[in-house]
């Protein structure tokens, strides 16, 4: 960036521009002879609004942060699987569903996009998004595995909060 513009040098740079026939702005041209954006003049003042109480109490106070890997691990142990399963190729019922659970919980207790979960579970973002709108559709179907999401979900909330 360099130091502010003096007026020798606007008086200087204007000169050099006229003898040169050097085409720019008429813009440019007015601020050279008026000495615009020189270093005697003042910024103008920011005034930042009131912070709301409710922020302030949020910065004191801020929500924990659960890591997808956290996630995975509650996850596994919950439904008895390795998290090397978890993470492996492997397409079995078992296997699956916890996987599956354990995107959907990553997608609503972090803030975290889908490719981002994908990499951590080595999957395609679309992927996550099937997994997604799966468990989805179990719990809107099944009232036990929604009820178990759902504790899932609060258990992470204590464990980690």
């Amino acid at each position: 960036m360099g130091r502010p513009l003096e007026k020798s040098d606007c008086d200087e740079l204007g000169a050099h521009i006229h003898r040169r026939n050097i085409v720019c702005s008429s813009n440019l041209l007015e601020a050279l002879k008026t000495n615009h954006g020189v270093a005697e003049r003042e910024p103008d003042p920011v005034v930042l609004p009131p912070i709301p109480n409710e922020l302030i109490a949020a910065a004191h106070d801020p929500a924990p942060i659960i890591s997808v890997r956290d996630i995975q691990n509650f996850v596994c142990k919950e439904f008895s699987v390795s998290l090397a399963d978890m993470l492996s190729q492997r397409r079995t019922k078992e296997i699956v569903l916890p996987r599956q659970i354990a995107t959907y919980l990553s997608k609503k207790l972090t803030p975290l996009s889908l490719p981002a979960i994908g990499r951590r579970f080595f999957r395609d973002h679309t992927t996550q998004l099937s997994s997604i709108r799966r468990v989805e559709r179990l719990m809107a179907d099944d009232p036990k595995i929604a009820a178990r999401i759902n504790r899932l979900e609060e258990q992470l909330g204590v464990t980690f909060g």
